[in-house]
C-alpha cells in the first residue's frame, strides 16, 4: 500500500560523527557575542529572545562508541537545537531549557542506570537517541512515570510502551514500508537483506523484513556480518551470487559505506535499498559512483533534495551557529536530535511552563491529532495509527534514488500494517 501523504520534504545527508560544539552560555546555548563571526540577531534578521532564570529539565539518552552502533551525531542534534532554543527562541516561556545527557554503550546495565540517574534528577521526560539497551530501562521509566518523548523506538519494549510517544516512527516504519516498497515499486520476488550478525540486528531482519516479505509473497534471506567487520566482500559476494531481486542494507552508519563499495566491488547491478541511516556523506562524495542507482529511505526532511524546505534552512542556520562543524557531517540522527528537541520544546510551550509536568506532557500527547512535526509530516498519538505499536504516532516514510549527485523523491510507502 503506497501512500501520497502531503510531504513538505527535503533531503538530508547522513553522516556520523562526534563533534565539539562551540562555548555554551549559561543558558545552556552558544553565546551569541562571545563567538568569532556570531552575529546580534537570529534567523532571518528576528530578535533574539534569551532564556533566563531556573532551567526546565529534560532527560536525552543516547548509545555512542559501541561495537552495535555510535549515534554521537544524535547528541550534536539536541545540543544545536538547545543552544537555538535558548539563545534565540526565548526558552520555555523565557525559562533555559535544560538537557541532562546520559550516553550509553547498548548494553541493558548502562541503559538502565541511566534511567536511574536521568529520574534521580527529576527530569520532566527523556528523549532518545538511539539506544539499543534500552527494553531494560523502559520498565524503570514506566515505574517512575516519566514518560518516553521522541527519539528513535527501535525494538518492541519502546514502540509497545504506553509511556511512549514518538514522533518518528524509527524502524517499525521505515524497514516494513522497504518490503512494500521492494514489492510494489521494485515487483521483487527474492529479497537478500545484509545485516549484523548479532541479536539485535537478526531480530531486526525478522521482525521487520523477513516477516512482512513473507506476508508480500516475496522469498528472503540473511547474510550476516560479526560487529565491527572492517570488509564486507565476502557478505557482498555472498549477497550478489544467490541473484536476488533486490538487495536490503540493514546496517548502521558507520557500516555503509564499507558495504556500498563492497556491492560495487562484487559487481552487483541489482537494486539495494538502505534506511536512512545508510545516506551517509562519502555518498556524495567520493563514493558517488558507488551509490548511483541505490535506493534510501527516511521520515525526517533532507539536505540533498530541492527545493531546501523553511525547517530544514532553520536546522542549517542553526548547525552553522552552534555546532563548530562542517556541514558534510550531518546525518539522519543530527536531525533527529534537533527535531526531538524542537518537538519537544514546540509543545512544553503549548502546555505552558507553570503547568509542565511529568503528568501534563503524556496528557497532551495522547491528544495530539495532526500534530506540527519538525522536519516532518504532522504526527497523531491521538488514537495511534497502528493499535499494537501505541507508542507510534507516525506512519509513513519516504523513499529516495540516488542519481550520483542528490537523492530523488520516489514516492511515499507505509508498511507498519505488515507487521
Amino acid at each position: 500500500m503506497s501512500g501520497s501523504l502531503a510531504r513538505k520534504r527535503t533531503v538530508m545527508v547522513v553522516v556520523l560523527a562526534a563533534t565539539t560544539l562551540t562555548a555554551c552560555s549559561s543558558s545552556g546555548g552558544a553565546s551569541s557575542d562571545s563567538s568569532e563571526g556570531l552575529t546580534a540577531v537570529g534567523y532571518n534578521g528576528a530578535a533574539l529572545k534569551k532564556a533566563a532564570g531556573d532551567g526546565v529539565k529534560f532527560g536525552f539518552v543516547n548509545q555512542v562508541g559501541a561495537a552495535t552502533g555510535d549515534f554521537a551525531q544524535a547528541g550534536v542534534g539536541t545540543k544545536i537545537a538547545q543552544a537555538y532554543i535558548n539563545d534565540e527562541l526565548g526558552g520555555i516561556d523565557g525559562r533555559p531549557m535544560d538537557i541532562d545527557e546520559c550516553l550509553t554503550d547498548g548494553t541493558p546495565e548502562k541503559s538502565q542506570s541511566c534511567a536511574n540517574k536521568l529520574i534521580g534528577n527529576k527530569v520532566l521526560s527523556v528523549m532518545t537517541g538511539v539506544d539499543l539497551g534500552a527494553p531494560a530501562a523502559v520498565p524503570i521509566y514506566e515505574s517512575a512515570k516519566i514518560p518516553l518523548t521522541f527519539g528513535a523506538p527501535i525494538q518492541a519494549k519502546e514502540y509497545t510502551s504506553g509511556n511512549a510517544f514518538y514522533s518518528i516512527g524509527a524502524s517499525p516504519v521505515q524497514v516494513p514500508a522497504v518490503a512494500r516498497f521492494i514489492k510494489d515499486k521494485l515487483g521483487a520476488k527474492t529479497v537478500i537483506s545484509i545485516g549484523t550478525d548479532a541479536p539485535s540486528g537478526v531480530s531486526s531482519y525478522k521482525t521487520f523484513i523477513e516477516g512482512p516479505l513473507q506476508k508480500l509473497g516475496v522469498v528472503s534471506g540473511f547474510v550476516g556480518a560479526p560487529a565491527g567487520t572492517a570488509d564486507f566482500a565476502t557478505q557482498a559476494q555472498q549477497a550478489v551470487s544467490k541473484k536476488p531481486d533486490a538487495i536490503v542494507l540493514l546496517v548502521g552508519p558507520q557500516d555503509c559505506t564499507k558495504l556500498i563499495k563492497a556491492l560495487q566491488g562484487a559487481g552487483s547491478k541489482i537494486p539495494a535499498v538502505g534506511t536512512g541511516s545508510c545516506v551517509v556523506p562519502e555518498l556524495f562524495t567520493q563514493n558517488a559512483a558507488a551509490g548511483r542507482g541505490m535506493y534510501f529511505t527516511g521520515e525526517t526532511q533532507q539536505l540533498q533534495q530541492l527545493p531546501v524546505g523553511e525547517e530544514t534552512k532553520k536546522f542549517l542556520y542553526a548547525h552553522k551557529k552552534y555546532s563548530g562543524e562542517d556541514e558534510s557531517k550531518v546525518d539522519a540522527f543530527t536531525l533527529l536530535g534537533f527535531q526531538s528537541t524542537m518537538n519537544l520544546w514546540e509543545l512544553s510551550n503549548k502546555i505552558g511552563v507553570e503547568k509542565l509536568t511529568s503528568e501534563s506532557i503524556p496528557a497532551f500527547m495522547k491528544a495530539t491529532k495532526n500534530q506540527h512535526n519538525w522536519l516532518a509530516t504532522p504526527y497523531t498519538c491521538d488514537g495511534p495509527p497502528v493499535a499494537d505499536f501505541p507508542a507510534i504516532c507516525h506512519t509513513d516514510a519516504t523513499f529516495y534514488q540516488f542519481d550520483g549527485k542528490s537523492l530523488v523523491d520516489v514516492g511515499s510507502f507505509v508498511g507498519i500494517d505488515l507487521l
